[in-house]
């Protein structure tokens, strides 16, 4: 009987998409949610973290229920995936609902079985192993997330974790020569000196380069090769502090899950004029954080507060061995641009002024399909920064002549499409404007510098071709995330 209703017009479509769904959720919980269950229970019983040691033999036990989870998901996503014909409007809803549900969780599931199955080898199951831990402030902008204002050393061996040290990027030094780096990036931002000096080294979105780049820049200030480099943002921290609970400095100040932003963002430079000494504070909260996180006697708040940082784009990896980096890579932990000739695009928002000003700009992003088919994607950028904020965050680095107004930023806006784009018109408040132009990675950007007057807007409208299809839109780390209006089919990575 239902096979033979499946086959009457209209209806059919619609009883075919309910099986599906009701499919879906059967394979959820026979095997995906049980298995998940199973490797959270085993991770509350035994404790994979516990006096800054992981347990590796845990790891592998837990990676057979993660491993199973994600192959249950991965069939109900594949279910959900067919696209039917004409559906009920209440039935369509139903049906994306549970598609979009699937989704994040299949996606939660695949990186953690990533994650799982790198971990041995990266946690030093097979020799020691040192990372270097980027810190990024993102109130100074950059396309991984912000400046890299503080770092650390961490060593690992066979689970064992330990804290070399810990800096701010006054310990940063830039290098005398370039340092190598792939040859498909794009050329652009290694002008601007991303494989010379620190506070240029991410200015790309594709982070195996930024990541090349700061191993290599770190090779040449100490001598220390690193097997692999991790970067961090606020976002992180605040998820990171709300697992572990407040850090408390040594001059007795509170930061928490509450603060963490605002407080490195803004506050410290308000509260601080001896630079010397603030940087010391924020050196001792990154370290403070680390040992909270690794010791915790309750591993998965942690556990899950990495997770949400990773799956939110804000927490990326790099390995110097090939074959992990392989795998990272198909992720969004690794922070790769896709090699790939889908519709894909990116609006990234540089500081080029040399100032604490991205805290405050706010970002409004509409695409939409002409009809030829090109995308035309409209970008507001609005400067908030109030009054009476310390030079410090203002000061124009670039020493703009003649000086511009307090408060005025200088942002460098770029518009990554796919591997097969052009760019046919630029328009900025209404006036024809042009770009600068680049590859990387295959994929075309454009490159344009703007000067975003304090509590005024500014309006950037570019025209491109695209290749037909769901397209992919890749948030930028940033503290508040694109007001977004994407009047295509489409799918937004990171938030």
């Amino acid at each position: 009987m239902w096979s033979v209703a499946q086959q009457v017009p209209l209806l059919g479509s619609n009883l075919r998409a309910v099986r599906r769904t009701a499919q879906a959720a059967r394979v959820l919980g026979d095997q995906a949610l049980p298995e998940a269950t199973s490797a959270l229970d085993l991770v509350r019983t035994r404790e994979p973290l516990g006096s800054r040691r992981i347990d590796l033999v845990l790891l592998a036990d837990v990676k057979a229920h993660v491993d199973s989870a994600a192959q249950g998901s991965r069939r109900a996503r594949t279910l959900l995936g067919h696209r039917d014909g004409f559906l009920l409007d209440g039935v369509r809803a139903k049906v994306e609902q549970a598609r979009d549900r699937v989704v994040a969780l299949d996606e939660a599931l695949q990186s953690a079985a990533r994650a799982l199955q790198l971990a041995p080898r990266m946690l030093g199951g097979d020799g020691p192993r040192r990372y270097f831990v980027a810190v990024q402030n993102n109130a100074e902008a950059r396309a991984t997330g912000g400046l890299v204002g503080a770092f650390a050393l961490v060593s690992v061996d066979r689970g064992s974790i330990r804290l070399e040290r810990t800096g701010t990027d006054s310990d940063l030094k830039s290098a005398r020569t370039p340092v190598p780096i792939d040859p498909a990036a794009a050329k652009t931002w290694q002008r601007f000196g991303s494989t010379l000096a620190w506070f240029d080294v991410n200015l790309t979105p594709h982070f195996p380069d930024a990541a090349q780049a700061m191993a290599g820049l770190w090779h040449a200030q100490s001598g220390q090769r690193v097997d692999g480099v991790v970067a961090i943002d606020l976002v992180v921290m605040r998820e990171l502090l709300a697992a572990t609970g407040a850090v408390h400095l040594p001059d007795g100040t509170s930061v928490g899950a509450g603060n963490v932003v605002d407080f490195v963002a803004h506050d410290q430079y308000v509260r601080y004029t001896d630079h010397a000494h603030r940087k010391r504070l924020l050196s001792a909260l990154a370290a403070d954080l680390f040992l909270r996180a690794v010791a915790a006697k309750d591993p998965v708040p942690t556990m899950r507060a990495l997770g949400r940082a990773a799956g939110s784009g804000h927490l990326y990896v790099w390995s110097a061995k090939a074959a992990e980096e392989r795998l990272l890579t198909r992720g969004l932990t690794g922070g790769a641009l896709p090699m790939t000739d889908a519709p894909y695009l990116s609006v990234l928002t540089q500081n080029f002024g040399g100032n604490k000003l991205d805290f405050y700009l706010r970002r409004q992003i509409r695409v939409s399909r002409q009809p030829d088919g090109a995308l035309r994607v409209r970008v507001r950028l609005r400067n908030g920064a109030p009054e009476g904020l310390p030079a410090y965050m203002t000061v124009r680095s670039d020493r703009p002549e003649p000086p511009v107004p307090y408060g005025q930023a200088k942002v460098g806006l770029s518009v990554y499409g796919a591997r097969r784009t052009s760019v046919s018109s630029v328009e900025v408040d209404g006036r024809p404007s042009t770009m600068t132009f680049d590859k990387d990675h295959g994929h075309n950007v454009g490159t344009l510098s703007l000067e975003v007057p304090r509590g005024r807007d500014v309006v950037v409208v570019v025209t491109m071709t695209q290749p037909a299809g769901h397209l992919v839109y890749r948030q930028q780390p940033l503290v508040v995330s694109d007001l977004l209006d994407l009047q295509v089919p489409h799918t937004v990575v990171g938030r």
